[in-house]
């Protein structure tokens, strides 16, 4: 399993988690965390080079920008 995937798993765990959870602040969390969860999956594809996000545009540019 990429690690990405893993990342993603661990993310519905979380949700599945919110969905149990005893209280709000409680639930709020889990979905916190599924979210980050989320991110860093994006950015290990990123990582891998299976993915171009917005995040990264510009990134080897020192001015921040891209194309010209």
């Amino acid at each position: 399993m990429k690690p990405s995937d893993q990342f993603r798993q661990n993310a519905y765990n979380c949700l599945h988690l919110a969905e149990r959870a005893r209280d709000k602040p409680s639930s709020m969390r889990f979905r916190r965390m599924a979210r980050a969860w989320r991110a860093i999956a994006e950015e290990q594809d990123w990582l891998d080079g299976e993915k171009a996000t917005a995040s990264h545009e510009g990134e080897n540019d020192p001015n921040g920008v891209s194309g010209s």
